[in-house]
């Protein structure tokens, strides 16, 4: 995961530039989580430690150097002009460590060999993302992997873009922006594919664990009942990798 190019352009939101704020414990699901499963793991730390279906996890904890370690498969991956950030430093609190992104210059993170990826860049069928950010200013990519998706912030919205590396696929965005409260919040986006087709994808969004409605920039969107409510949902069909 990580910044890249695409038709030789680097992915960047340029209506107010570069993400600025700061990122923790990035989590990679080879499964579409349900609502129930991102509520609750949303509390819990995963600590170096076997988890079925988890694929890539990154803690950021190391606290100095620019290396960092996806603690499934031990690949090892960089940093790109970032600083780590204690508890005791803002906006560290209340996690104990992150990465700050100054908004300012390419800056981003390199997380290595891709888990749920060929090298081709086939998207995985059923797949979860989750992170915490901290939003100070800015729009950009927190989550990219180059011939599949990019996951931005957007105009205060949480954004994703499925993509190969010659053309977009589907856009999907939160109908609500997220909290401009500077604070840290808890994000998730999966796509499970239907089991008859095995290519037509659904689309769900998660803001500190709760469903937020989908609406489709490009591609189809449908509502679906959960929790008792409806609630919109992308829906695309796509390269996967077999």
């Amino acid at each position: 995961i990580s910044i890249h190019e695409i038709d030789g352009e680097m992915i960047r939101d340029t209506l107010t530039d570069w993400f600025r704020g700061a990122i923790a414990e990035i989590r990679i699901w080879a499964i579409a989580q349900s609502p129930q499963q991102i509520q609750a793991n949303r509390h819990q730390r995963i600590q170096n430690q076997p988890t079925a279906h988890l694929a890539g996890h990154w803690l950021f904890e190391q606290g100095t150097g620019n290396t960092i370690t996806n603690w499934v498969t031990g690949a090892k991956g960089t940093t790109v002009k970032t600083r780590w950030l204690r508890a005791t430093q803002y906006p560290a609190v209340p996690l104990p460590f992150c990465l700050n992104l100054d908004g300012e210059t390419c800056t981003g993170i390199d997380c290595g060999a891709p888990t749920l990826s060929d090298a081709t860049g086939g998207l995985s069928p059923d797949t979860t993302l989750e992170a915490w950010v901290k939003h100070q200013s800015g729009d950009g990519p927190l989550m990219d992997y180059q011939g599949s998706y990019t996951l931005h912030w957007h105009r205060g919205h949480l954004r994703l873009v499925i993509h190969t590396i010659q053309e977009t696929w589907a856009i999907f965005e939160t109908q609500s922006p997220l909290p401009p409260d500077h604070l840290w919040h808890h994000i998730a986006v999966a796509w499970d594919t239907d089991e008859v087709t095995g290519t037509t994808c659904t689309v769900t969004m998660y803001v500190d664990g709760r469903q937020q409605n989908v609406i489709a920039i490009e591609g189809e969107s449908r509502s679906l009942l959960a929790g008792g409510q409806y609630q919109s949902v992308g829906q695309f069909t796509g390269p996967f990798h077999p």
